[in-house]
């Protein structure tokens, strides 16, 4: 382990290009190929998004660079992100691997046994549910029932992520191995929770690519917290 201190309405679905509504623990790893710590739990993450009610994403941290290779999956997006958890959680500081569960508890990344006891636990709590319904792949609708529409501090947060990707590193601490990585993030950003259904303009997603929509709980600070639930929806071939 690195350590750096420091809508109310029901959707009638009527494609099988659907992300349906079901629960999902959501498993936000912070990772990066600067890390000779990471590569268990970023394998651990691969077996984590073959679950059908698991959504595993990989957010690539770019806060270890300076060890000598550049993530060419990091963005400073992602730092923040875990920042602003570490702040929820009452952290003083990051560190990698680091998962969230649900945006409630963090644990070691490569911990198996103790991330699976926490998926376990997530049957023993009701949620919203969430489902997103997409077209012709330039829009998405999101409908969501069951949460507090009056609720300022709840939030849509989408994330676009590439379902894989093969990475050879050059240099730094995994030097001359060649890294396999699952659901990597590549963008994401929180909107406002709309009063109702909502209509997503987004890019056309390419074969390999997904989209995540997270319902969750912000500070007024901007700080994420919690995920009541989420939903998923992947390119798949004409």
């Amino acid at each position: 382990m690195r350590i750096l201190f420091g809508l109310l309405a029901a959707l009638c679905l009527a494609t099988p290009a659907l992300a349906q509504s079901r629960p999902v623990t959501v498993v936000e790893l912070f990772t990066s190929q600067g890390c000779n710590s990471c590569p268990p739990a970023d394998a651990y993450l691969e077996d984590l998004a073959e679950l059908d009610d698991v959504l595993a994403l990989g957010y690539h941290v770019d806060y270890w660079d300076r060890l000598g290779w550049k993530d060419t999956l990091g963005d400073p997006a992602f730092t923040a992100r875990q920042y602003g958890y570490a702040e929820t959680l009452q952290r003083r500081g990051v560190y990698t691997p680091q998962a969230v569960i649900d945006g409630r508890q963090h644990l070691v990344g490569s911990n198996r046994p103790a991330i699976e006891t926490a998926l376990a636990q997530k049957a023993t709590r009701e949620a919203p549910m969430l489902s997103l319904d997409t077209g012709d792949g330039s829009t998405i609708s999101i409908s969501l029932s069951g949460a507090d529409g009056s609720d300022p501090s709840l939030h849509l947060t989408i994330v676009r992520y590439i379902e894989e990707a093969a990475v050879p590193i050059e240099r730094g601490e995994n030097a001359g191995k060649t890294i396999a990585y699952v659901n990597a993030v590549r963008s994401v950003k929180a909107m406002p929770l709309p009063d109702g259904n909502a209509t997503l303009n987004v890019p056309r997603l390419q074969k390999g690519e997904g989209l995540a929509v997270l319902l969750q709980a912000y500070s007024p600070k901007g700080a994420p917290g919690p995920i009541l639930a989420a939903a998923r929806y992947e390119a798949v071939d004409d």
